[in-house]
């Protein structure tokens, strides 16, 4: 039933659209707007330092049956140019992009700004964002070359565990992190795994960061949802079907957390949706919840 939902999504928008995608950079800018609007909203005035957490937007890549990678995991190149240069604008616009250890350990990703939106402002290299690794046993060492500038990791390895080689493991990887110039942060443990609330107060509260693009793995994506952690989301929809491994595993315990104020663009060929999250109520019966901080006015539509 949600592939055929989406593929009518795919053929509507198409349609409108325009199956070439020639407005394409057009309609990524566009959504790359709305994003920002939301982001500046969120952000603006005292309202940055009344929030505990980040501003948090989940953006990735998946096919219409809702795969993100191969069964195995390795890499998958699902957007299109086009789409791929809106990820790299994204980028630009937050202070940190995050990811699992299992995506490093699969594609060596480099997590910065290289190729962004033709005719959109883009900071200066010392404005890239930090790449952030969730890594909870530091897995990070089993990488023989990083190719992340400033890393970020977090880790709850030292949570519940004192041993001589779990300090040293932890000794051995603040020393390789900050020889890049990096940073170790240490976050609570959750059912084996870091707690990423922990994780993104960390960010916020020890290092400043005030908003994180959130790019994957599954796991990661899993967890943020289930946690009602991210505040909107930009979604790719490559109009193909793969079988593959999916984005999420299991059924959200809570309920869907849907998208709001839903924009929909035909970006080189994909389908790209910006939305606004809310999260189910914890009372059974209540409407779905968004804080009033995060309604958009749509002054871009």
């Amino acid at each position: 039933m949600f592939s055929q939902w989406l593929l009518a999504l795919v053929v509507g928008t198409l349609a409108i659209c325009g199956a070439s995608g020639g407005v394409g950079i057009e309609s990524a800018a566009r959504l790359l707007a709305l994003s920002d609007a939301q982001q500046q909203l969120c952000l603006g005035g005292e309202a940055v330092v009344e929030r505990t957490l980040p501003f948090v937007t989940i953006s990735y890549a998946q096919t219409l049956d809702g795969s993100i990678a191969p069964l195995n995991r390795t890499r998958l190149d699902i957007s299109s140019p086009t789409s791929f240069r809106l990820l790299h604008s994204l980028r630009a616009r937050h202070d940190g992009v995050l990811v699992g250890i299992n995506t490093v350990l699969a594609d060596q990703p480099r997590l910065n700004v290289r190729d962004p939106l033709p005719g959109v402002d883009i900071p200066l290299p010392e404005k890239q964002p930090r790449p952030i690794v969730i890594d909870s046993e530091l897995r990070i060492l089993e990488v023989e070359k990083l190719r992340l500038e400033r890393p970020i990791v977090c880790s709850c390895l030292l949570d519940g565990q004192s041993s001589i080689e779990v300090e040293t493991r932890w000794v051995q990887a603040r020393m390789r992190l900050e020889a890049l110039g990096g940073h170790l942060v240490a976050c609570k443990r959750q059912g084996g795994q870091c707690d990423l609330g922990s994780c993104l107060t960390a960010l916020k509260q020890r290092l400043g960061l005030n908003s994180i693009l959130i790019e994957g793995g599954a796991g990661i994506i899993q967890s943020v949802l289930e946690e009602g952690l991210a505040d909107q989301v930009v979604l790719t929809l490559r109009p193909c079907f793969f079988g593959g491994y999916r984005a999420l595993r299991r059924q959200l315990p809570k309920g869907p957390a849907s998208l709001e104020q839903v924009s929909v663009a035909s970006i080189g060929g994909d389908v790209v949706m910006h939305g606004l999250i809310s999260y189910p109520s914890h009372d059974a019966g209540d409407e779905a919840f968004t804080p009033p901080s995060r309604s958009l006015v749509h002054l871009l539509l």
